[in-house]
């Protein structure tokens, strides 16, 4: 018996992103939100990350292979109108 799929939005947060702006390499953090299918929390969790970190794969970022950017969620919640469309990520300088 499969379960059934609910829609959950998954708040996580991520670090040690380097990237250059303006001729500079900073290190930014970043928050962002997206809604996922699953069946449990944890489940969703697991998606959440998933997809943030095939989104990174696809940005200019230069971090070092033995520096990878973090990613961790936040809080997860299950929701019955789910606002759909994956809004972008709230970027922030990170303290040295």
């Amino acid at each position: 018996m499969r379960a059934v799929a609910m829609v959950f939005r998954v708040l996580i947060r991520g670090g040690n992103c380097l990237v250059e702006l303006k001729g500079c390499v900073q290190r930014l953090g970043f928050y962002v939100t997206r809604f996922v299918e699953a069946s449990a929390p944890d489940e969703a969790a697991r998606c959440g990350i998933e997809v943030v970190h095939a989104e990174l794969t696809k940005r200019p970022l230069l971090n070092a292979p033995s520096d990878d950017p973090t990613i961790k969620v936040e809080e997860v919640s299950e929701v019955e109108d789910p606002y759909w469309p994956n809004p972008g990520f709230s970027w922030y300088r990170e303290a040295d």
